[in-house]
């Protein structure tokens, strides 16, 4: 009785050895042995076989479903819930072979292809955690707000590197350029409700020159109100301006009517 007992314990052990060594994952072996295959279709399309911790599984079904198997006599076995099996031949200890095509085992994987869906998702939603941040170093005006109270020309707000690349790609390089030599006179920078403005305009002419700087910090959209010699324009990343710089647009109207008529009453 001893001798039987010892002889199934034994046995159970090689099996689950025999198991554990097939873990991996088994690529399509396309052309090798499959010329002529009817199934080499199906087989390309399902990419490859895992088999890990006793499961099997297939690139076509990836993590969604998953099922057991046993090892009998260089087969490996899959018990389908809906009834029927799944047969799998060992071809050697780094191939297997499924309806006549070949699955050759990756070299040192060490990493299973397959997660779980809140692993994948996990892996998704970090990365773009990291897009995100790396944008936000890279080009987001948020880091302006630190900037509230202080005055343009002493923080060099238009010399800022990432505001300076969002106003030439919104205004122009020429505009920029005019804007930044003829920014004089000044107000202070002001922060409120997520939305930074700063102003300036030309020493002893801003009533027909000068200029206005919106950032929506919050969703992160710039908006400029540029003025020379009268003539108003509006620029912004989008097209909804926000109120500050409709503001500035309408006294600037006001201004210019108030000159005008000043000028015929001379």
């Amino acid at each position: 009785m001893k001798k039987i007992l010892l002889f199934f314990i034994l046995a159970m052990l090689l099996s689950c050895k025999s198991e554990s060594s097939l873990d991996g994952i088994y690529e399509y072996v396309s052309g090798k042995g499959n010329n002529g295959n009817l199934y080499e279709s199906g087989c390309s399309i399902v990419g490859y076989i895992e088999l890990k911790d006793g499961y099997y599984y297939n690139g076509l079904t990836k993590s969604s479903q998953r099922f057991p198997f046993k090892v009998e006599n260089d087969k490996i076995i899959i018990d389908n819930p809906d009834g029927g099996q799944l047969i799998i031949d060992i071809i050697d200890e780094n191939t297997i072979g499924l309806m006549g095509c070949l699955f050759r085992k990756k070299e040192n994987e060490t990493q299973p292809v397959e997660d779980t869906n809140e692993n994948t998702n996990k892996k998704e939603n970090d990365k773009s955690i990291n897009i995100s941040n790396t944008k936000i170093e890279e080009t987001s005006l948020n880091s302006l707000r630190k900037f509230n109270g202080e005055y343009s020309y002493d923080v060099k707000l238009l010399s800022n590197p990432i505001l300076k690349k969002r106003l030439i790609s919104l205004i122009g390089k020429k505009r920029y350029e005019y804007m930044k030599t003829t920014w004089a006179v000044e107000g202070g920078i002001m922060v409120e409700n997520d939305t930074l403005e700063a102003g300036g305009c030309e020493a002893h002419n801003c009533d027909m020159t000068n200029f206005i700087i919106v950032i929506d910090l919050k969703k992160d959209i710039l908006y400029v109100g540029y003025m020379i010699e009268g003539e108003i324009n509006k620029f912004g990343e989008t097209n909804d301006f926000p109120k500050q710089l409709l503001q500035w647009e309408q006294e600037n109207i006001k201004n210019k009517n108030e000159v005008f008529l000043n000028q015929l009453e001379r």
